[in-house]
């Protein structure tokens, strides 16, 4: 029988995601005579142990009114320290008032931000529009908000 002891040491992936060991093996004799050294690879599997987080604290975007609907507005953008599905994310709009919420749709995969009409500088909100976006990972509990104001400019004609 054979064990990997790491005394009172961690393994975390994020650290170090292998650890390479010599093993020698000899006989019990007297003069041990016989041995063997082999190597051997310990892939530390990853647990979903860090939260996912946002690029920023808020994000602010400025659009030209009369945008084309479904034009990119803006891209929110988190991370997640996991690998695989343990690192997979999903931006959903929270909070903010109905109007602001109605207007845009975001990809909850990408984070990307679109306009679902055609914003008006003359009847938007004079202080923007205003929401938040969650960031959950997928295999727990971990959820992080950020801030989103979204303001439309006069389209500038030439």
């Amino acid at each position: 029988m054979y064990k990997v002891v790491t005394g009172s040491a961690v393994l975390d992936r994020e650290t170090q995601s292998e650890h390479r060991l010599q093993v020698t093996c000899r006989d019990a004799g007297q003069s041990a005579l016989h041995s063997a050294v082999t190597s051997l690879v310990v892939m530390v599997s990853d647990l979903n142990d860090n939260a996912p987080y946002f690029q920023s604290r808020e994000y602010q975007f400025l659009v030209a009114e009369n945008n084309a609907i479904g034009q990119s507005v803006g891209h929110v953008t988190a991370e997640d320290r996991d690998l695989g599905e343990n690192a997979r994310l999903d931006y959903v709009i929270t909070g903010g008032d109905l109007v602001s919420t109605v207007n845009f749709r975001l990809d909850g995969e990408s984070g990307e931000l679109r306009a679902v009409v055609v914003l008006d500088h003359e009847t938007a909100p004079r202080d923007g529009f205003h929401f938040q976006v969650r960031l959950a990972s997928s295999q727990t509990l971990h959820c992080q908000t950020t801030d989103v104001a979204l303001y439309v400019h006069r389209a500038v004609c030439l």
